[in-house]
C-alpha cells in the first residue's frame, strides 16, 4: 500500500496593548509551515499463526516565521525562511505477530530512523500476552521511544537549536477478566525518560523523568437492559534536572494532567423504545506551570424515546450541577447546558 499526504499550516498571533497605560506592549507573530508524508508498507500472513508488517516512510517539514516584540527586550524582528528551517526523516520498520498454541501470543517490532539533524536511532517493542481458559488475559509490554523537537521548539522566538531528542523506555503489565456479564481489567505502567522537553523562558532539556500509575476499567451487565461502565486512572511523576545554580532539583511535572480521574456511566434500556443514561466524571487538581487547576466533577443525563421506527425524541443535559472549572487556564468550559430534539428517519 502506498499513501501520501500534504499539510499546510498558517497561524497569526497579535497582542496589541500599546494603548493601555503603564502596560505598553505590542507582539506579532506569523508562523507558516508545511509537511509532506509518504509511506509504502505491506501486511502479509506468512502462515496461519504468523503475521508480518514492514514498510518505509519519508517525512519532510519546513517553516517560515516572523516575530516582532515592542518594546524590544531582546526579541527583535526575526524573519526565518523555510530554506533554513526545515527537517526530513527517513524510516524503515517491521513487526511480527506470532499466535502460538494454547493462548500464547507475542508481537515484536523495531523501527530505524535517520533524521537530517539528529542522525540515526532505533526503537523497539515486545508485547507478549496469554489467554487462559477463554476468560483471562495477562499481558505485558516493553517499548522504547524517540521524539525529536518540533520546528517551533527549535526555531521560534522561544526555540533552542541545541535541543536534544527525548528518549523514553516504557513498561506496562496487566490482567483482564471477561465473560458475558463482566469485563474488568487493571494495568500498571512505568515510563522512564531523559532529555525531556521543558519550558523555562525558552525550550530546554530536562535530565530524567519518571512517571508511573495504574488504570482500571470495568463493564458490568446487570440485566439485559442495565449496564454500568467505570474507569479510574492514577498517574504520578517527577522530573529531575539541574537548576541555574547547578543544584539538582525534582518536581511534579504532569502538565494539566490530574493525578486522579474517575468516570462512571449507567445505561438502562427500559423498553425497546425507551433508553436513559447518566454519567459522572470526577478529576483531581492539576497544574499548568506554576498555576493550580482545581478539582472538579460533572454530572450528565441523556434520554430518548422512539414512537416508532421513524420518530425519536431526545434530551441531553450536561454539567447539571453547573460546575465552574478549567481544563486550560483562562479558557472557560461549559456550565450547565441542555439540548433536545426530534430525529426523523424516512
Amino acid at each position: 500500500r502506498l499513501q501520501y499526504n500534504y499539510n499546510r499550516y498558517n497561524r497569526n498571533f497579535t497582542d496589541d496593548s500599546a494603548s493601555v497605560g503603564g502596560f505598553s506592549k505590542y507582539q506579532k507573530g506569523k508562523y507558516n509551515g508545511s509537511s509532506n508524508f509518504l509511506e509504502l508498507y505491506t501486511h502479509l500472513y506468512l502462515s496461519k499463526n504468523v503475521e508480518f508488517l514492514a514498510g518505509v516512510d519519508y517525512r519532510q517539514n519546513s517553516t517560515s516565521q516572523l516575530y516582532i516584540y515592542f518594546p524590544d527586550y531582546g526579541f527583535p524582528a526575526k524573519p526565518l525562511s523555510s530554506d533554513s528551517a526545515k527537517t526530513n526523516q527517513f524510516s524503515g520498520y517491521a513487526s511480527v505477530n506470532v499466535k502460538a498454541k494454547e493462548g500464547f501470543n507475542i508481537e515484536l517490532g523495531s523501527r530505524w530512523n535517520h533524521h537530517s539533524i539528529y542522525g540515526t536511532n532505533y526503537t523497539s517493542s515486545i508485547n507478549p500476552f496469554f489467554l487462559i481458559k477463554d476468560h483471562y488475559k495477562i499481558y505485558a509490554n516493553i517499548s522504547s521511544g524517540y521524539r525529536v523537537p518540533s520546528l517551533y521548539q527549535l526555531y521560534s522566538e522561544f526555540g533552542n537549536k541545541h535541543l536534544k531528542p527525548e528518549i523514553t523506555t516504557s513498561y506496562e503489565t496487566g490482567v483482564q477478566y471477561y465473560s458475558d456479564k463482566i469485563n474488568v481489567g487493571i494495568t500498571g505502567f512505568i515510563r522512564d525518560g531523559r532529555d525531556v522537553f521543558l519550558f523555562s523562558n525558552k525550550y530546554i532539556n530536562g535530565d530524567k523523568q519518571h512517571d508511573y500509575g495504574i488504570e482500571t476499567e470495568a463493564t458490568l451487565n446487570f440485566t439485559a437492559g442495565l449496564k454500568a461502565s467505570l474507569n479510574y486512572t492514577y498517574v504520578n511523576g517527577e522530573i529531575s534536572t539541574t537548576n541555574n545554580s547547578g543544584k539538582d532539583t525534582s518536581f511534579f511535572n504532569l502538565y494539566k494532567r490530574p493525578k486522579n480521574i474517575f468516570n462512571l456511566s449507567l445505561n438502562y434500556q427500559a423498553t425497546k423504545d425507551f433508553f436513559v443514561s447518566t454519567s459522572l466524571k470526577a478529576a483531581g487538581k492539576a497544574f499548568e506551570g506554576p498555576y493550580q487547576l482545581n478539582a472538579y466533577y460533572t454530572l450528565g443525563f441523556y434520554g430518548q424515546y422512539s414512537f416508532d421506527k421513524k420518530f425519536t425524541v431526545f434530551a441531553d443535559l450536561q454539567n447539571i450541577t453547573n460546575q465552574k472549572y478549567f481544563e486550560t487556564r483562562g479558557f472557560t468550559t461549559k456550565r450547565f447546558n441542555a439540548n433536545g430534539g426530534v430525529r426523523i428517519s424516512l
